[in-house]
């Protein structure tokens, strides 16, 4: 694959992703599955690990903090469920708090992935900058570390979308060097 052929792909892949952001749809997975592929390439074509393994990083906290997030709201929240069925429903007052508890650590646990994974985009959008000296790409890893944080009340939604708006934008206008 030639370099850009790579850049379309990760362009493409970040677009879709921004999509996704806003429309919560699949859109956010075959768009990250394309950005990584795009961007494994320009990093192998270039020679710089540390270009994908930063992407990488930040894919993977996001994988990892919606994993987490509905590994507890099943297991605390179901949890709390099934045990008010097995004790015959002597644990009902207790309920709601404890799926408020569990919605709670997950949105936390979270919201904590998300921000390290921002982290790692931050990395990988100041290394495009300094490559292919693109100063809008340091823009798009700011509004990402912070949008990431206010995720929480939902102007981190605009701001991530906006971020991989950036990105896509960057990622069609560099030229190998």
């Amino acid at each position: 694959m030639d370099f850009d052929t790579a850049k379309i792909l990760a362009a493409i892949g970040a677009l879709l992703i921004a999509i996704g952001v806003i429309s919560r749809g699949i859109l956010s997975i075959v768009g990250g599955i394309l950005w990584l592929i795009g961007v494994y390439y320009m990093a192998k074509i270039k020679g710089s690990h540390e270009l994908f393994d930063t992407a990488l990083k930040s894919a993977l906290f996001i994988i990892i903090g919606f994993a987490l997030f509905l590994a507890i709201v099943y297991t605390f929240g179901l949890g709390s469920i099934a045990m008010n069925i097995f004790t015959g429903g002597i644990a009902i007052p207790l309920l709601p708090l404890a799926l408020a508890i569990s919605i709670l650590l997950a949105v936390i646990s979270l919201c904590i992935c998300l921000i390290v994974s921002a982290i790692y985009y931050k990395k990988h959008s100041d290394l495009i900058s300094n490559m292919f000296n693109e100063n809008l790409a340091k823009i798009s890893g700011i509004l990402m570390l912070v949008g990431a944080p206010l995720i929480i009340i939902f102007i981190g939604l605009i701001l991530i979308f906006i971020a991989w708006l950036i990105m896509a934008i960057v990622l069609f206008k560099i030229k190998q060097q």
